[in-house]
């Protein structure tokens, strides 16, 4: 069976963040997005990747704001 692409909208509800949060995540190397013809999409797959990593202990973070320094 094929991987359930989604949306980063869909990826962001899923997790109930926003899409900046997952842009960041993605930044971050937290969360693996593909690009197809420059549309990005996430992978069902990476998706359960985080939260596995989340169930184990390691903290989903965002990037840290300027004024965090």
């Amino acid at each position: 069976m094929p991987d359930l692409l989604r949306t980063q909208q869909e990826t962001a509800d899923f997790f109930r963040v926003t899409t900046r949060t997952v842009r960041s995540w993605e930044a971050a190397g937290i969360l693996q997005a593909i690009r197809i013809r420059g549309v990005v999409r996430y992978r069902q797959a990476a998706i359960e990747h985080v939260i596995a990593g989340a169930e184990v202990g390691r903290p989903i973070h965002e990037e840290a704001s300027p004024d965090d320094h």
